[in-house]
């Protein structure tokens, strides 16, 4: 059997599931529902009761979900015949993969501090760096964040991004301008 026929065949296998799924969603939903109602009413016995079917159908569409998401990934493998790109899924060859800048690293760079001095940033400051960062599109993100925070040379950061150097400069610019902009409203306003 080829791969699209098995596809197409592990597809139609699916359909059955998810309506499972999606009448256990409903009983979880309604559940809860009712869980708020017995507790505005105050009838905690009953509440307790419907708390407990809201967390057994919650545990339910948690594992068929993973068994969909699972035969998802697998469907789409078999129909494009590589394995599928999704958030967090390098691009890159595997040779050149390395792991992505996580948050700490992200952090230190708005913050322009060493790892040493991580543990002395307030709960308030990280929450501004992720702001900082959020506005950013991931590749604008990416590539401030590799040459700001890591160090990396504008080459290293093009080549491992698998961009030009040109489109590396215009990403590094327009995040630059971006965290300004910010930058400079947030003053502004804390003038006023």
């Amino acid at each position: 059997m080829e791969g699209k026929e098995l596809a197409q065949e592990y597809a139609k296998d699916l359909k059955p599931l998810r309506a499972i799924y999606s009448f256990l969603k409903d009983r979880r939903d309604n559940c809860q529902r009712l869980v708020t109602e017995c507790e505005e009413h105050q009838a905690w016995e009953l509440a307790e009761e419907f708390n407990a079917e809201y967390i057994d159908y919650r545990q339910r569409c948690k594992d068929i979900g993973a068994i969909i998401s699972s035969s998802q990934y697998s469907i789409q493998w078999l129909r494009t015949k590589h394995e599928p790109q999704g958030p967090g899924v390098s691009k890159l060859p595997y040779t050149k993969r390395e792991v992505q800048v996580d948050d700490v690293d992200k952090v230190l760079t708005l913050q322009n501090t060493f790892e040493t001095t991580y543990p002395n940033l307030s709960e308030d400051e990280l929450a501004e760096v992720h702001s900082f960062l959020s506005m950013l599109s991931e590749r604008e993100r990416d590539v401030f964040v590799s040459i700001r925070g890591k160090r990396n040379t504008h080459s290293q950061t093009a080549s491992y991004l698998g961009i030009s150097e040109s489109a590396m400069y215009s990403y590094l610019r327009r995040a630059e301008e971006k965290i300004n902009k910010k930058v400079n409203s947030t003053l502004q306003m804390s003038l006023f």
